[in-house]
């Protein structure tokens, strides 16, 4: 038998559609009260990368160290939600309307945000220039990759991917690379749960069957950070 780490009773939305992003120089927005002014809004995708938005949109490349990207969309609920971000590649804040809700400076770290809805509002995400972050000294490195030459990367949870050149294109990871939810609560009556493990042919499995009354989404089991959606059983 398996141990059950938790059990929640969640409607999750995904936030994959909808959002626009843009660009400016390193600064120039403090806000998103700033930022609303701003023209040459493209669509973009979460999970994704600035990059990727850039080069279906046909925009030119854009050394994304050196520049401010601002995501937004909107959100709309009634009452309280949990923000769920499982990534933010870079140097990010979150804000809901003109509330920073958020700082990461890991892109492998996933972060959950209590947020009371009222209706209609701005989801925002900045994500702001490394490169000035780069350039603060840090305490002296025991050895020091030759394949990186901005040795401040030790500071910063990022991937090296695009950051060393001759090994990978010079194009940064910018952006919400990992999936953005809401979670709402819902009331739902767990009448009976079921999860076995084991391992049989040199692979490991689980199995797991939930009975539930009032729930109006498949219940959603997670493992290891895998999220699997399960499916009724045929009466």
């Amino acid at each position: 038998m398996a141990r059950i780490v938790s059990q929640t009773g969640q409607a999750v939305l995904p936030l994959d559609t909808g959002w626009r992003l843009t660009v400016t120089p390193a600064g120039a927005c403090a806000t998103p009260e700033d930022a609303s002014g701003l023209f040459d809004w493209i669509p973009a995708h979460a999970p994704g990368t600035t990059a990727d938005a850039l080069r279906r949109a046909g925009a030119a490349p854009v050394a994304l160290g050196s520049v401010d990207v601002w995501w937004r969309r909107g959100l709309e609920g009634e009452g309280r939600r949990i923000l769920s971000f499982d990534g933010l590649a870079g140097l990010a804040e979150v804000w809901l309307d003109g509330e920073l809700v958020l700082t990461s400076r890991s892109m492998f770290l996933a972060h959950e945000v209590e947020v009371d809805l009222t209706g209609r509002h701005d989801l925002w995400l900045a994500f702001r220039a490394m490169d000035p972050e780069l350039e603060r000294k840090a305490p002296r490195a025991r050895w020091r990759p030759r394949m990186i030459p901005r040795q401040g990367l030790r500071t910063v949870r990022t991937t090296l991917m695009g950051r060393m050149p001759g090994w990978t294109p010079s194009v940064e990871t910018v952006g919400p690379w990992r999936p953005i939810r809401v979670l709402s609560p819902t009331p739902v009556e767990l009448i009976r749960v079921d999860v076995r493990s084991g391992w049989t042919g040199g692979r490991g499995w689980i199995s797991a069957e939930v009975e539930l009354d009032g729930a109006s989404l498949p219940p959603v089991l997670c493992c290891n950070g895998v999220r699997v959606a399960l499916q009724p059983r045929a009466e």
